[in-house]
């Protein structure tokens, strides 16, 4: 007998995604605990906000404008009919306005009758266009002690300043009454330098 033989073919079996790793599991769902750090930039940005706010407000108000000065606040209103010269100013009402910009050389003087407990203030202000308030240039307080009875004195104030155009000068005390009222003895001026 004649044995066939039959060749069969081994089998052998391909998975056609081999190419290809297989897909991730879906990822867990993780719900994250808040964090400090938002809630905090939120403060500081609002922090800042409120900052540039109140910076604005006092901008504002530093260039406001001034409300006008009364009568009663010790501006000492001098003669301007004798000798004067009033070369690049003018004078109203006790203030002298600067017309040139530039370096002044600015002075003052009174004479006073101190009595016992009884102080006075001397001082040269000045405005500006460009400032919502006074401000002081010279200053000068006298007190005369209870041991002490009519004493006079005099406050002299000098200095150099530069003024720009439009800006005002004048002369407050805080207590008129005790002044003495002869021109030789007061006096108040600027000169450019």
């Amino acid at each position: 007998m004649a044995t066939s033989r039959t060749l069969y073919n081994n089998a052998f079996m391909e998975d056609s995604n081999t190419a290809y790793p297989p897909p991730l599991p879906p990822k867990p769902i993780r719900y994250r605990k808040r964090s400090v750090v938002q809630p905090m930039l939120f403060a500081l940005v609002a922090l800042a906000l409120c900052g540039m706010v109140v910076e604005a407000c006092f901008i504002y108000r530093l260039y406001s404008k001034h409300p006008q000065r009364g009568a009663a606040d010790g501006l000492m209103l001098w003669d301007d009919q004798g000798e004067n010269i009033l070369h690049e100013m003018k004078y109203k009402d006790g203030v002298l306005t600067i017309q040139q910009e530039g370096y002044y050389f600015v002075y003052s003087k009174i004479y006073f009758v101190l009595t016992h407990d009884i102080s006075l203030e001397h001082s040269v202000i000045r405005t500006s266009m460009y400032y919502s308030k006074e401000m002081v240039l010279l200053m000068s307080r006298e007190y005369q002690s209870k041991s002490a009875k009519n004493v006079r004195t005099n406050s002299y104030l000098g200095g150099m300043f530069h003024l720009l155009k439009g800006d005002t000068i004048f002369v407050r005390v805080n207590n008129a009454r005790v002044i003495l009222s002869t021109s030789a003895e007061n006096y108040f001026g600027a000169y450019m330098v």
